[in-house]
């Protein structure tokens, strides 16, 4: 493709571009001969030379355009919506493709060089598959072993008697049914005899069932006096609640937390719901429970935070969410919600009003590990004040690339099928559950030759890249964002995309679709609060639902610092399990 600047100068070349229109009339190689002879001969050998120079740009230039025309065409013909888009249809226009467009600049020296790294990427790509595929089923055996193991673990203790052990979940209370014997059973019915029959023993079959129990707690606080009438009379504190004066109590508003936070229901159907089960609970209980639930989780919030600065890895992503300002239903705005999670373990959801990068900076303060984010282009100034390495996210180039292949263009084949190769790599490791010297290992050994192999396709097509396309979006991407893609084969701590903060977020890109709005900054903060403690819990394995009543029924005993909100982190409440 030539260059803008000669671009620039052909543009100006008015002979060579009406020659080009009369010579792309003509129909036949005789007649293309005898319109351009006469013109050549009229001119000295080196402006003849330029002309045709010109001419061939030119025409190139339009071979381009019709390569870019025909893939918008496919991509509006042939998409992933479409029950007739096959591989095989894909392969057919790219050999078109290859002809309207591919040049041959290499000798034949370069093509032996290169069919050998190719040779080598292949062997490499396929020694990566040959490992997955062995410990994929070596993993598979010791899972059929182990379910083996323990089907015969049943079977024995069935044969001794115990039938409870091993049958239904052990955790869940049990309630025995025995059934009385219908009538016409109980007697004999031989021949004269007719005498009652005997229980010889019983058949066990159980079910999972659920057996909702709504009950008023009714606390009942003495009030004692002296007999002689000393002084007043006196009295215990009233047992705390999760509002003060309020007529939830903390395992509803558990339950309610998990419905509205976890599950995503808006207030109203919550209430429905509980409703339905006999609960006088109005919205305004609802709200007024999150938003002092809200300020009661404040130091453990901050305890959060300060596990986050303290990771070793950050991934941080963001997503927008609809506010509710002022008394007009149409008074919206669009807020941030953030989530900083630190070392896949402790997530630290908060919110801002716009998009600006302060805010977010401020809200997440000081930070120690490697900040990892999409392409947003805050991130690269705050890591540089924080004094931290800055690693991208190679999902975002694979959907660029994915999104080129699908609107129709073949050259995006070699980079996603060698992105698709470190992937593979990822999965090997995680597959064997490598330490961090191992995966590193791996990715120096497996990875390393095919992201260089990927930055060679970026050098060599540059010239064929038109910036508006899918595929030039992807080579812009890879450009911009290369040092921060490879970070990662340095460094065992950082993963390869940042996928672990937009799954974090995706409860909130499913839920506004229910709930539609947040009444106000200061409501979406408190929610973004008990997310982010509820998440935490997700992360560490343990019952949402149980932490938050065991969080709310410590935080509500006395008052908590930030410091000593430590000892309501997940790990201290399995430990009290």
């Amino acid at each position: 493709m030539p260059s803008s600047r000669y671009k620039a100068v052909v543009a100006t070349a008015s002979p060579a571009q009406s020659l080009v229109k009369d010579l792309n009339r003509t129909d036949s190689r005789d007649a293309l001969r005898a319109r351009l002879l006469p013109v050549l001969a009229e001119l000295p050998p080196d402006e003849a030379m330029d002309l045709l120079v010109d001419i061939l740009w030119l025409w190139q230039s339009d071979r381009q355009q019709l390569a870019a025309r025909v893939r918008h065409l496919l991509a509006e013909r042939y998409t992933s919506k479409s029950e007739k888009s096959t591989p095989e249809q894909l392969v057919m226009f790219s050999k078109l493709l290859e002809v309207l467009s591919d040049e041959q600049h290499t000798s034949d020296q370069e093509d032996v060089d290169s069919d050998t790294a190719s040779s080598r990427l292949d062997a490499l790509a396929q020694q990566t598959q040959d490992d997955i595929e062995t410990q994929k089923k070596k993993l598979a055996e010791e899972k059929a072993a182990a379910k083996k193991a323990a089907r015969e673990e049943r079977t024995r203790q069935q044969l001794e008697g115990n039938a409870r052990a091993g049958t239904w979940p052990e955790h869940l209370p049990v309630r025995e049914v025995v059934l009385d014997t219908p009538e016409h059973l109980r007697c004999c019915d031989a021949p004269d005899c007719g005498r009652e029959r005997v229980t010889l023993r019983y058949e066990t079959s159980w079910v999972l069932a659920r057996e909702v129990t709504n009950v008023v707690l009714l606390t009942k606080t003495p009030v004692l006096a002296c007999p002689a009438h000393h002084g007043s009379p006196v009295q215990d504190e009233a047992p705390p609640k999760p509002v003060k004066s309020g007529r939830i109590g903390f395992s509803l508003a558990a339950h309610i937390l998990y419905l509205r936070i976890t599950q995503n229901l808006p207030t109203r159907r919550i209430v429905e719901m509980l409703a339905s089960e006999g609960m006088p609970v109005t919205e305004s209980m609802v709200h007024t429970l999150i938003r002092h639930t809200g300020k009661a989780l404040d130091p453990l919030d901050k305890a959060l935070l300060r596990q986050v600065q303290n990771a070793e890895r950050i991934n941080l992503d963001d997503t927008p969410v609809s506010v509710h300002i002022g008394h007009s239903p149409r008074q919206r705005t669009t807020g941030r919600v953030w989530l900083a999670l630190g070392d896949e373990q402790f997530a630290y959801f908060f919110s801002t009003k716009s998009w600006k990068t302060e805010e977010a900076t401020k809200a997440l303060g000081d930070i120690q590990g490697v900040l990892q984010g999409d392409g947003y282009a805050g991130f690269a100034g705050y890591a540089r004040t924080q004094r931290v390495k800055l690693a991208g996210c190679m999902d975002h180039l694979r959907r660029k690339l994915t999104k080129a292949l699908k609107a129709g263009d073949p050259r995006a084949e070699e980079p996603l099928a060698l992105i698709n190769q470190l992937y593979a790599v990822e999965k090997l490791a995680a597959l064997r559950d490598a330490t961090p010297d191992e995966w590193l290992e791996l990715r120096q050994q497996r990875a390393a030759p095919f992201w260089d192999a990927l930055l060679d396709w970026h050098r060599r097509v540059h010239l064929d890249i038109v910036s508006g396309e899918p595929l030039g979006k992807a080579w812009t991407y890879l450009k911009n964002q290369r040092d921060k893609l490879e970070v990662y084969l340095d460094d065992p701590v950082v993963s390869i995309h940042n996928a672990p903060a937009e799954r974090g977020l995706r409860r909130i890109t499913i839920g506004r679709q229910l709930w539609l709005f947040h009444r106000g900054h200061d409501s979406l903060r408190h929610v973004t609060r008990i997310l982010s403690v509820m998440a935490t819990a997700r992360y560490h394995g343990v019952n949402e639902k149980r932490y938050i009543e065991w969080v709310l029924r410590r935080l509500a005993e006395r008052e908590w610092s930030k410091e000593a909100a430590v000892a309501l982190l997940p790990a201290a409440f399995a430990d009290a399990q």
